[in-house]
């Protein structure tokens, strides 16, 4: 899964964020080396001639920022909200496929125990066929008992057939979600039998409110604003800035070495952009903090709605297994009274029907279970 578009894609995203919080780390104490190499050429007119000048600089430059007046503050803050966004990203990311291949997986079982269930039905026709054909042989049915069997018999083959196409096509879904090549059905085993009571409604809203990456990407996203509305603020403000500089003169130019330093006070008395860029970032802080108190919102309705589902479908599994017990009772005492001449084809029929979808509903039951479980974990942040 590690190996998934969508994992790398996030990954490179996290990596592009920590560079750009150590860009923002870098304006303050880091020295800065450059080389700058000046060629001029000039001339000086005069009353009685003029004069050609020409001149060639070769200088190595070292420069700091000690103080900027709380701007790498800032830049820093929001820089490192980025990187903590992106990390959440990637812990979403991470999240949903895990929860896509969980689903998948469910699904790829729930199709294997289908088929099981057609194949088995498949079977038990062919045997009530041949137990209708014992009668007729002995002259104790007439040979038109044998057609509803017959009938049951055909559909139980496109029941089948159909059957193993869902499991190739719940197949092919896995692989895309784990992000494998194309190929055959992966096997895979069933798991537990095991159906507990999820946790409370209150623990479940508790964790998901510590783990969930939605929330820290809304947090982070706050943090940002928060920092670029306090960016934009101090242009409004009088700006101090403190930096020095070394030159160094080489290669035989004429340039003395020299150092510098420098104190800056600079006030933007009137501007109206600096305070529309203000009220701009005022109004994206206002945007995230919506946007913080919608996700809780959505949060929330998640994780009511996916423990409603696991509890509903865990009160359906044993609804489903007392359905299943009671129409294989009814298909063997319906054979039963066939065999003893007491019942028609039409009653085993019906009987086989009836245990075949008390069957699929039992199997349905059970992996809407482990689905709703899943969806849970996902809600509350535990996958």
């Amino acid at each position: 899964m590690e190996q998934h578009g969508d994992i790398l894609s996030a990954q490179e995203n996290v990596s592009a964020a920590e560079a750009q919080r150590r860009s923002a780390s870098s304006s303050l104490f880091y020295p800065k080396l450059s080389l700058q190499s000046t060629h001029t050429e000039g001339y000086t007119e005069t009353e009685r001639q003029g004069t050609d000048r020409s001149s060639h600089q070769n200088l190595l430059r070292l420069g700091v920022t000690f103080w900027d007046g709380g701007v790498q503050r800032q830049n820093v803050r929001r820089a490192r909200a980025g990187e903590e966004s992106a990390q959440a990203a990637l812990d979403r990311t991470r999240q949903g496929l895990v929860y896509q291949v969980t689903s998948a997986y469910l699904e790829l079982l729930r199709a294997q125990r289908a088929q099981a269930v057609a194949e088995r039905k498949l079977s038990q026709a062919e045997a009530q066929k041949e137990m209708v054909e014992a009668r007729i042989k002995a002259g104790a049915a007439a040979e038109v008992e044998i057609y509803p069997i017959e009938v049951q018999i055909a559909n139980a083959r496109v029941e089948k057939i159909r059957a193993a196409n869902e499991v190739r096509v719940a197949g092919s879904a896995l692989r895309n979600a784990m992000g494998i090549e194309p190929g055959g059905v992966p096997q895979i085993t069933d798991l537990p039998e095991e159906i507990a009571d999820p946790p409370t409604l209150e623990v479940c809203l508790k964790e998901a409110a510590e783990r969930r990456p939605e929330l820290r990407q809304a947090k982070a996203a706050l943090t940002q604003q928060q920092a670029g509305l306090d960016l934009a603020r101090l242009n409004l403000k009088p700006q101090f800035n403190v930096g020095g500089n070394l030159d160094r003169g080489f290669a035989g130019t004429f340039n003395p070495n020299q150092w510098s330093l420098s104190a800056t006070l600079s006030w933007s008395l009137f501007d109206r952009a600096d305070r529309a860029q203000v009220d701009a970032a005022r109004a994206n802080l206002r945007s995230a903090e919506e946007q913080e108190r919608q996700v809780i919102r959505d949060i929330a309705a998640e994780v009511e709605q996916a423990h409603l589902a696991m509890t509903s479908t865990r009160e359906r599994i044993a609804a489903a297994e007392a359905s299943v017990a009671m129409a294989s009772k009814n298909l063997e005492v319906a054979e039963a009274r066939y065999k003893q001449g007491l019942a028609i084809p039409i009653e085993i029929v019906d009987a086989q029907v009836a245990f075949s979808n008390a069957e699929l509903q039992a199997i349905s039951a059970r992996y809407d279970y482990l689905l709703a479980r899943t969806q849970l974990e996902r809600a509350i942040g535990a996958l």
